[in-house]
């Protein structure tokens, strides 16, 4: 029997890129019927025109138009709140700048009927217009000794990122987190732990639900079978490509980039990891960051202002 599902995507000013993720949609080999299968998209108040162009080319999907931008959590919540209003067995949260294989949401499907305790479950992720590079096999929290430190949980690490699909991740099922990008969430799990957080705005409110999600006793998983392709949006390229040319528009991604990170920390992990953490962070990176800048000509009282922003919010907010 087909599970209902509702799919909810968020759009902000991504108009072309939306329209290219429905398209995928309107492609995949899951059965629509009008019980079975709804799309929602929600928008967080575009301003390039993004709802008429979807609702002129899409008229069979709902739409929620927000008055702000209430960043990744607060626009996904407004569509789940929606969404189970209707009772579906699962929500599948969609970013707009992803296109899917035909049979993805089968795959997801067909891993979550397997074992009632998968609460949620991501896919095999590719670049987009790759065929064998990985974006992300779900997401592993690691130790310092990317900061050549021994303190345990300096942040999350992308698994399989850049690495040439060889079906080395193949036997991979059950893992730490799973990027927002594409989770799907077995709607008893939301009624359980309720909505994401939307104090995060951006960054890391994925790691905090998948980790709600396991100390409920669910299970957060990949389906390798899953693929979908993800051209990695600007906001997150500021992440993990342009944050270490400290430019000056990716302040506010180094704001919540850190200050969410140390927010995972208090919410999930002992008080010790928490404050080892935030203690190399203040005597550690930020002093290796000032004096890149520095080296680089192109230091910034705004981004340097942002960095202990983060850490000091990070802490007491």
């Amino acid at each position: 029997m087909l599970s209902k599902i509702f799919i909810i995507i968020l759009n902000w000013n991504g108009k072309n890129d939306t329209i290219e993720c429905l398209n995928s949609l309107n492609s995949i080999c899951y059965p629509y019927t009008s019980d079975d299968y709804k799309i929602l998209v929600v928008d967080n108040a575009s301003t390039d025109n993004s709802l008429r162009l979807i609702t002129e080319k899409f008229p069979s999907a709902q739409v929620i138009k927000n008055k702000t931008n209430l960043g990744f959590a607060g626009g996904m919540n407004t569509g789940i709140k929606e969404a189970i209003k209707h009772n579906p067995q699962y929500v599948l949260l969609l970013n707009q700048d992803i296109v899917v294989e035909k049979s993805f949401l089968n795959k997801l499907v067909g891993l979550a009927e397997s074992d009632s305790k998968i609460g949620i479950i991501g896919p095999k992720i590719y670049y987009y217009n790759s065929l064998k590079k990985l974006w992300a096999m779900g997401i592993r929290f690691v130790d310092g000794i990317m900061w050549k430190t021994k303190i345990p949980y300096c942040g999350t690490e992308l698994i399989g990122c850049n690495e040439t699909d060889n079906a080395q991740y193949d036997n991979l099922k059950e893992v730490e987190s799973i990027p927002g990008c594409c989770m799907l969430i077995r709607t008893e799990l939301i009624r359980k732990i309720g909505l994401m957080d939307d104090s995060f705005f951006l960054i890391h409110e994925d790691d905090d639900y998948c980790l709600r999600a396991r100390k409920a006793g669910y299970k957060v998983c990949v389906s390798p079978e899953s693929i979908i392709w993800h051209k990695v949006s600007t906001s997150f390229r500021l992440i993990t490509e342009t944050i270490n040319e400290y430019s000056e528009n990716s302040t506010a991604v180094i704001y919540y980039w850190h200050r969410n990170w140390l927010w995972v920390l208090r919410k999930h992990f002992e008080k010790k990891v928490f404050f080892k953490v935030f203690l190399t962070y203040i005597f550690r990176l930020l002093p290796i960051m000032v004096y890149k800048l520095l080296c680089a000509k192109k230091l910034k009282s705004n981004i340097i202002y942002a960095y202990i922003r983060s850490f000091r919010d990070g802490l007491f907010s």
